[in-house]
C-alpha cells in the first residue's frame, strides 16, 4: 500500500474536480485526466485495496486495521472533488439542454469529443485481427440494441424507479468504461437513455431524483467493488478484443448524440454545430496531446532507473 502524504491533498482533490468534470462530459474520461496526473495505477490499486477484509475490519469497528490495507484517504480526497465537480457543473449543463438549440449545440460539442476520442482508443489496438473485427462489429450492433431497447425516456418520479435494473446496468457498466483511459463512461449513460435524467438528478437532489442516483450509485459502488480486480489482467490478455469491442459502443453511441436528427437546421446554425463539433474534437486533441507527452516523460524517467540500476550492479 502507497503510504499517503498530506502536502499531496490539494493536488488530489484537484484532480478529483478535473475528473468529475470530464466524467460528465461525453468523450472525455476521467480517467485520461487520472493518467495525464500521474495517479491512474494508484487509483486502480486504492480501489482494488476496498476488499472483503477491509470491509470486515471497517464494520467490525477495527478502523486501525482498516486503516493499514484500505487507500481510504486518498479515495476520499479523489471521489470528493469529483462529487463536488458532478454536483456543481450538472447544474450548468442541465441548464444549457433545457434549450432545444443549446442542446444541440452541447451535443455538437460532445460529437467532437467523442470522434476524437474513437480516434485515441483506435491508437490503442495494437493490430486489427479478425477476433478484433468481430468485436468491433458485435460492439456496435450491442449499442444500436441498446438504444432501441432504452429508447423510452426515464420518468424519475415513477415508483419502477427502486432497484430499476436499467439505471443499475448502466452505473455498473459506466464506471467499467470510466476506469479505462480514453474511454468515457457517459455516452454508456447515453446508450441507456439515462444520461440527462442522470444530469437533472445530480442538479436538482430531490426526493426523486435521490431514489434514481440510489439505483446509478448502486451499479457503480458494484463497479467499483469488482472491476479495478480483473482490469489489468484482463487488459493484458485481451487488449485488442476488450478495445474493438468498446470502440464498437462509442460508434454506435454517435447516433444517440446526433444534433441533426430532430430539428432542420439553418445554414448559420449548421455552421455553428460545426464549429462546435471541431471545438470538441480540439478540446481531446489536446488532452491526448499531453496524455502522450506524459507517457513519453514516463517512458524515459523509467529507462533512466533502469540505466542507473544497471550501472550499479556494475
Amino acid at each position: 500500500m502507497t503510504l499517503f502524504n498530506k502536502k499531496e491533498s490539494p493536488k488530489l482533490f484537484l484532480i478529483g474536480l478535473s475528473m468529475g468534470l470530464a466524467d460528465l462530459i461525453p468523450g472525455i474520461s476521467g480517467s485520461t485526466i487520472a493518467f495525464i496526473s500521474g495517479i491512474y495505477v494508484r487509483l486502480l490499486s486504492s480501489l482494488g485495496s476496498f476488499n472483503l477484509r477491509a470491509f470486515f475490519y471497517l464494520f467490525t469497528f477495527r478502523f486501525k486495521k482498516f486503516n493499514e490495507v484500505a487507500e481510504w484517504k486518498f479515495i476520499s480526497l479523489v471521489m470528493g472533488g469529483m462529487i463536488l465537480s458532478m454536483l456543481s457543473f450538472s447544474r450548468v449543463i442541465s441548464l444549457v439542454i433545457q434549450n432545444e438549440m443549446a442542446t444541440i449545440y452541447l451535443y455538437s460539442l460532445f460529437l467532437g469529443l467523442l470522434i476524437c476520442s474513437i480516434k485515441s482508443v483506435n491508437g490503442q489496438i495494437v493490430r486489427w485481427q479478425k477476433r478484433s473485427i468481430f468485436s468491433l462489429f458485435i460492439g456496435i450492433l450491442f449499442s444500436f440494441f441498446l438504444l432501441y431497447s432504452f429508447s423510452e425516456p426515464i420518468v424519475q418520479n415513477s415508483p419502477d424507479l427502486f432497484f430499476n435494473s436499467r439505471i443499475i446496468l448502466s452505473g455498473f457498466l459506466a464506471i467499467c468504461a470510466m476506469l479505462l483511459p480514453g474511454v468515457s463512461g457517459s455516452f454508456i449513460l447515453l446508450l441507456f437513455g439515462v444520461y440527462e435524467p442522470a444530469i437533472f438528478a445530480l442538479a436538482s437532489l430531490d426526493q426523486s431524483a435521490l431514489v434514481f442516483l440510489f439505483n446509478l450509485g448502486l451499479g457503480i459502488a458494484a463497479g467499483l467493488l469488482i472491476f479495478p480486480r480483473f482490469l489489468l489482467h484482463f487488459m493484458k490478455r485481451y487488449k485488442n478484443i476488450t478495445i474493438s469491442f468498446l470502440m464498437g459502443l462509442m460508434l454506435g453511441s454517435i447516433y444517440a448524440i446526433w444534433p441533426y436528427k430532430s430539428v432542420l437546421l439553418t445554414n448559420q446554425q449548421l455552421v455553428i454545430t460545426f464549429c462546435f463539433t471541431i471545438l470538441g474534437y480540439s478540446i481531446f486533441a489536446v488532452i491526448q496531446q499531453n496524455l502522450s507527452e506524459v507517457q513519453k516523460t514516463n517512458k524515459a524517467q523509467s529507462n533512466q532507473i533502469e540505466k542507473k540500476e544497471e550501472s550499479l550492479l556494475k
